[in-house]
């Protein structure tokens, strides 16, 4: 018990017998086994995070903060990622609740998904992140999707831009939805006609979409993008066809693309609180793993974005 109180900073260890421990642990070069903690009754001190792309940049700076928010508070963050595939998914989260893991964050791949429902009744505490679990009630945080988008569709317009069209993909998510409704509000609003065209998954299928919107009738003077991949996407294939930004075609967009203020044109964009979504993730978790109680309130936070203006708008900067 001494060994155990020293290993995790219990207060109440005197420090003559911290360092008699600590030396001997140096000496021996020992390791607490997590299976035996487990066996004895103790509690584990790792959690889980699941994402749905660790390459994408909002996703890789969430997993970095949760793992040093973790830290901080004398936890281990395992951190996968899923691919966006449901089948991998559950495997993770079953291999988790397997190894009898004190909390999971997970960002789900489908929040309607009926497994959901079913691990999230069990003892083992979780939080939703970025995409709300709608089959169950969890701990959520997540952005102010439709209002955020409201905010930069309206900034768009403006500017004078009337045709303006909405591009991503993974459209069936919940946050995505919510964005595009936000758009679809501004523009009801300003009685000007939306479009929503998804598909925006590589380079090959960007180029093809934006060629064929270049030569439609009714061509765009303007791009909502629903996140920072199709921003990125978008901006590689409008210079591929020599498209000026913000002159012939301006452009706003749904999170803030890794080097922004690099890219040729730098992108007008809603900027979601990153960093702070992985430590409140951690917070919260945590709180929840050491009250379980189910009579303690379920947490839904809503974060707010940030407008950050560049002048992929039309904007005039000073220099």
């Amino acid at each position: 018990m001494t060994v155990s109180r020293v290993i995790s900073g219990h207060p109440y260890v005197r420090p003559s017998t911290a360092r008699k421990v600590n030396a001997a642990i140096r000496k021996l070069s020992y390791r607490p086994s997590q299976a035996a903690r487990i066996l004895g009754g103790m509690p584990s001190n790792t959690i889980g995070l699941i994402v749905p792309d660790l390459k994408d940049h909002f996703f890789a700076t969430i997993a970095n903060e949760v793992q040093e928010t973790a830290h901080r508070r004398n936890y281990t963050a395992w951190v996968v990622s899923s691919n966006s595939d449901i089948a991998l998914e559950q495997h993770q989260v079953n291999q988790m609740l397997g190894h009898h893991f004190a909390g999971i964050i997970l960002i789900p791949t489908e929040s309607k998904h009926p497994y959901l429902k079913s691990i999230t009744q069990g003892p083992t505490p979780f939080l939703s992140l970025d995409q709300p679990i709608t089959v169950a009630r969890v701990d959520s945080i997540e952005t102010d999707n439709r209002e955020a988008s409201e905010h930069i569709v309206k900034h768009l317009i403006t500017h004078g831009r009337k045709r303006i069209v909405c591009l991503g993909y993974n459209e069936h998510l919940q946050s995505m939805q919510n964005r595009i409704l936000g758009y679809e509000n501004i523009m009801k609003q300003s009685k000007l006609r939306s479009r929503c065209v998804f598909g925006m998954v590589n380079p090959v299928a960007a180029s093809n979409i934006i060629e064929e919107l270049l030569h439609a009738e009714d061509r765009p003077d303007a791009f909502f993008t629903i996140n920072n991949v199709t921003t990125t996407l978008l901006m590689e294939a409008l210079r591929k066809h020599r498209i000026s930004i913000p002159s012939d075609i301006a452009l706003v967009g749904f999170d803030d693309p890794e080097h922004a203020n690099l890219m040729y044109c730098p992108p007008t964009v809603m900027r979601q609180p990153i960093a702070e979504f992985g430590r409140m993730a951690v917070q919260c978790l945590i709180d929840r793993i050491l009250d379980p109680s189910k009579d303690r309130p379920i947490k839904q936070i809503t974060l707010p974005a940030e407008m950050v203006i560049r002048s992929s708008c039309g904007c005039v900067l000073p220099e």
